[in-house]
């Protein structure tokens, strides 16, 4: 009866060592998760970011282009004007 209540107090012991390693681990765990969705929201924000600045270029290079075909348009009236 005593070796039974040894082995049992000794799997109580395991027992708890098992579940405060687990609690540790769910706790490391728990923290590379806020680290992750940390950093989720910075990549969402500089995609955003890139998209808009994406968006700013399309505009700007075709205001540039236009420009362009209307300084050409108008040099081609200023030369068959000139004839």
């Amino acid at each position: 009866l005593v070796q039974i209540a040894d082995f049992i107090e000794g799997q109580k012991v395991r027992i708890r060592l098992a579940r405060e390693k687990a609690r540790e681990l769910m706790a490391v765990a728990e923290e590379k998760h806020e680290i992750l969705i940390e950093a989720s929201q910075a990549f969402r924000i500089l995609e955003k970011l890139k998209e808009k600045k994406r968006e700013e270029f399309k505009i700007q290079y075709n205001k540039k282009q236009a420009k362009e075909q209307d300084d050409i348009t108008i040099m081609r009236m200023a030369h068959r004007g000139a004839k």
